[in-house]
């Protein structure tokens, strides 16, 4: 899922377990698969442009289609 940063204004990537795990933390910070520490920006707010690096990051994890032909 993607989650704006107030800080720097871009839509980063969250894993749901860290989103999950956000909620017992007293400062309700998430760190993006980029390594990027989020303070959210309101969720009903559209989401900035997106975080390059962790477009590449999840470009990497995703499952490549291997079929041949």
């Amino acid at each position: 899922m993607t989650v704006t940063c107030c800080i720097d204004n871009h839509a980063h990537q969250v894993l749901d377990v860290e989103l999950a795990s956000a909620a017992s933390r007293p400062a309700g910070l998430v760190q993006a698969v980029c390594g990027h520490v989020i303070a959210a920006a309101a969720m009903v707010a559209p989401d900035g442009p997106p975080c390059a690096l962790c477009t590449a990051v999840m470009d990497v994890r995703q499952p490549r289609d291997r079929r041949h032909g």
